[in-house]
């Protein structure tokens, strides 16, 4: 990052750079002179290095100020879609996120899953394998299983599976 210590050390290598070149106006002796040109040229070369260090702290800032301004706009869009739906209980004891009423914008009715939702991710809960007594319903991102039976009975399991 661009600190004090970068900016105070271009200042002094330019202030250098001037003092020797003012010395080489006053000095007659060639050789003299061609030692003070050496001079100013090592005082350059740091001037130099220090400007690409300066220049190299402030691109990385600019990469993490886009970096953060695109995660508050991500941020700011999930707030904004997660005011979309609202916490339900398909069973005793076990949740969901469903579309509130009147908020489909077109989209069919669908759940999503509780975990992901917490972690600021829309993922749909997917029917798996329904059966005449039960539901299963599994989130394909955090592969979060829900099995529950018909009628409003209590929970048959929530389990989440292990995959080959």
């Amino acid at each position: 990052m661009a600190d004090m210590l970068a900016i105070s050390q271009l200042i002094t290598s330019l202030k250098a750079a001037k003092d020797i070149a003012a010395a080489a106006v006053e000095l007659r002796d060639s050789t003299a002179f061609l030692a003070e040109v050496g001079k100013l040229n090592a005082q350059i070369v740091e001037a130099q290095n220090s400007i690409f260090a300066i220049q190299q702290d402030r691109s990385a800032l600019v990469d993490t100020i886009s970096d953060l301004k695109k995660r508050i706009a991500d941020l700011e869009a999930w707030e904004t879609e997660k005011q979309r739906y609202q916490l339900a209980e398909i069973a005793p004891g076990i949740v969901c996120y469903e579309l509130k009423e009147g908020m489909s914008g077109g989209e069919p009715p669908h759940r999503l899953c509780a975990n992901c939702y917490t972690a600021g991710q829309k993922r749909f809960l997917q029917a798996v394998q329904n059966g005449p007594s039960f539901f299963r319903f599994r989130c394909n991102a955090c592969t979060e299983e829900v099995h529950f039976s018909r009628g409003g009975n209590p929970p048959v399991n929530r389990i989440k599976p292990t995959y080959f």
